[in-house]
């Protein structure tokens, strides 16, 4: 939740929890439950593709189109 924005919802969440001292808990196991996922995603990639590309993925992949690789250069 945190990764996506939803840092803003804690307070709610808080408020919501009928035992509100648990908080510092569900926050904690909810961010080794990201790092988990995040962490099983990157390994499987870079174990699946290793060096096959280069450091800049999106260069390899819009080569073909110089614009898509511009717009999404301004957008980040």
């Amino acid at each position: 939740m945190f990764a996506f924005a939803g840092a803003s919802t804690f307070p709610t969440i808080q408020a919501d929890m009928k035992d509100k001292t648990k908080f510092p808990k569900a926050v904690v196991v909810a961010m080794v439950i990201l790092a988990s996922i995040y962490l099983t995603m990157s390994a499987t990639s870079w174990g699946l593709l290793g060096d096959r590309y280069p450091f800049n993925l999106m260069i390899t992949l819009t080569t073909w189109k110089i614009s898509l690789q511009i717009a999404v250069t301004f957008f980040i």
